[in-house]
């Protein structure tokens, strides 16, 4: 499955164009979240280790609206180790994107 992110800001018309994009059969729009941002501020120049991708996907689940994602967490940190040692935050977000 292949995701796309669209970033809007606020009153500028994503609700809307969510809705129009959602009633395609084959295209789900996720809730909006602030994960990615909130991640980005925290893990963004950290030297990742095994103990930071652990940290990196308790703190991307803890999102209530990121469960409907269907990301395994298993998944994630197989594919995620495997990129260490230079693994970095850009690379965390495409993996499961």
């Amino acid at each position: 499955m292949k995701m796309l992110f669209i970033l809007g800001r606020g009153r500028s018309g994503t609700t809307l164009l969510s809705k129009i994009l959602n009633a395609h059969p084959n295209l789900y729009i996720a809730p909006d979240t602030q994960a990615i941002k909130n991640l980005h501020d925290r893990f963004t120049g950290k030297n990742w280790s095994e103990h930071t991708i652990d940290q990196f996907i308790d703190e991307l689940f803890c999102e209530n609206r990121f469960n409907y994602w269907s990301v395994s967490k298993k998944e994630l940190k197989t594919h995620l180790s495997g990129l260490l040692p230079i693994l970095d935050f850009q690379d965390a977000i495409k993996k499961f994107t």
